[in-house]
């Protein structure tokens, strides 16, 4: 396990990283988070996922910069594309902080700190739609029904 702390300064951000501290500035990090994702991109395209999303969380959330949604075939197609995921961050020096649901296969997370990947099965990804709900598109009228609202007749 790699221990990792970061500390904002006024000159950037130091990182301690295995008992090593060097420092990186802010382009450096938003180029390294960008190289993270492309790889998490290219990794989920070369194993065939579909419907590859992006959804810049920057500002909404502290957990992560950016949410990647994708859709695997099946419960085996997703288990593979999340643990190719993980795989290929380990090989570029990151490790991931957690990895959820490969047991089952709906739906696998994979927490890459800056990155956080959801590979699901189609049915998976249509009833949660995660995308409408990071971007803030999730229609909440549909939460609503007709007898639900309030009447607005005045007839006594």
């Amino acid at each position: 396990m790699i221990d990792s702390a970061r500390l904002t300064n006024d000159q950037g951000i130091h990182c301690w990283h295995s008992n090593v501290n060097y420092e990186m500035n802010k382009s450096d990090m938003e180029r390294n988070t960008d190289t993270l994702l492309q790889m998490v991109i290219t990794t989920l395209g070369d194993g065939k996922g579909r419907d590859i999303m992006v959804v810049d969380v920057r500002g909404k959330t502290s957990i992560t910069d950016y949410m990647v949604v994708a859709s695997g075939t099946s419960e085996r197609h997703v288990k593979s594309l999340a643990g190719h995921v993980a795989e290929e961050a380990r090989k570029n020096a990151t490790m991931p902080l957690g990895i959820e649901g490969e047991d089952v296969g709906e739906w696998v997370l994979v927490d890459l700190g800056d990155v956080i990947v959801h590979v699901m099965k189609p049915q998976t990804r249509d009833f949660y739609q995660l995308e409408k709900l990071w971007r803030g598109e999730a229609d909440m009228t549909s939460l609503m029904t007709n007898s639900s609202l309030p009447s607005t007749s005045t007839t006594h």
